[in-house]
């Protein structure tokens, strides 16, 4: 049996119970209303989960009793962002761009909106801090968004988790920087259409404000509705960015946000067809 620790020790305001272990096996299901569902998220055997299609069923369904909250914010988030960018009445030259890994949840929330506006504009890319640390890496980033398609939009607007927009912020940078976008041109060969686009960053939580934030037109949702003191939009930031459990200190895509967006996703269809 693998043992996995809880998730929380990341940020020190946090301070989530230590949950006890609990073996799943594929053929040792707990009975309804036998279990901890927090206790049961937190730890459990991988192995199990994979061969399973039960034991995922069950994950699924503790993860939505104990983090419906949460879930909900998710939900609400890209239920904003559609709303607000691909509207009929809104431009079709804007683009949302998803930061991965940790904004993945979320855009595969937003790919479950059937939109006709919304086709070809919702964009998932890889770019994390580590990725600016070199000069050299700059033009490969410049590239990357080109690649990509997102430079062919007049308004690209980055999505991401939370807290500061920082990786956001650093993209933003970048395509203002004239001479690197010659640069780029000149090493790679390719020609950038535009150099004046409209640049944004949305976070499903902001932790404060900074003095500094307009100039990259960064929204932060828990701002948006006017709460931004409540702890729930952390708590779905951290829920989605990392998970429930430390996989992904092993694995690139850990097996519990797979299960987490799945479950997200099952959400946001129950909820479209309850409302329809």
């Amino acid at each position: 049996m693998i043992e996995l620790k809880s998730l929380g020790s990341a940020d020190p305001r946090r301070t989530p119970s230590v949950p006890r272990s609990i073996r799943l096996a594929a053929g040792d299901l707990p009975a309804a209303g036998t279990y901890d569902p927090d206790h049961l998220l937190k730890r459990y055997e991988i192995e199990a989960l994979r061969g399973s299609p039960a034991a995922r069923g069950l994950w699924k369904q503790c993860f939505k009793e104990n983090h419906r909250e949460e879930a909900r914010v998710a939900v609400d988030f890209v239920r904003y962002l559609h709303d607000k960018y691909f509207l009929s009445s809104r431009r079709a030259d804007t683009c949302l761009v998803f930061l991965r890994h940790g904004a993945a949840p979320l855009e595969e929330l937003a790919r479950t909106t059937p939109s006709e506006s919304a086709s070809g504009r919702t964009i998932g890319i890889v770019l994390q801090s580590h990725m600016f640390r070199e000069f050299a890496e700059q033009p490969k980033i410049i590239k990357m968004l080109h690649e990509a398609g997102i430079l062919h939009f007049n308004k690209v607007v980055l999505v991401d988790t939370g807290f500061r927009g920082s990786v956001g912020k650093k993209v933003i940078d970048l395509l203002r920087d004239q001479r690197l976008l010659k640069f780029t041109e000149e090493e790679y060969g390719i020609q950038i259409p535009g150099r004046d686009w409209e640049l944004g960053i949305e976070l499903l939580c902001l932790r404060e404000k900074g003095t500094e934030d307009a100039d990259y037109g960064l929204e932060g949702y828990n701002f948006v509705v006017g709460r931004p003191e409540d702890q729930i939009f952390e708590d779905a930031a951290w829920l989605i960015d990392e998970g429930l459990t430390e996989i992904g200190k092993a694995e690139p895509w850990p097996l519990d946000r797979v299960l987490i967006t799945e479950a997200l996703v099952e959400i946001a269809r129950a909820l479209a067809s309850a409302v329809g």
